[in-house]
């Protein structure tokens, strides 16, 4: 018993102590006409902007190619 208690608080110490997922959601609209939302998480602050920077520039390339096909 006691070493059921004894796992259990390490458990629940391991996860208190893990990093805190942090997340975000990116919506590229036009006129008000959601277009694509993308939810991105992640437990790395670095990673996380990466991947929004990533999203961001991925939109404004797709928008420019679709202009550019319209004319």
């Amino acid at each position: 018993m006691h070493e059921k208690l004894k796992s259990n608080l390490v458990k629940d110490f391991i996860e208190s102590v893990k990093p805190n997922e942090l997340s975000t959601s990116v919506k590229f609209k036009v006129q008000d006409h959601l277009i694509f939302e993308i939810n991105i998480s992640s437990n790395n602050t670095n990673e996380l902007n990466r991947q929004v920077i990533d999203v961001i520039q991925f939109s404004i390339s797709s928008a420019i190619k679709s202009l550019s096909s319209v004319k």
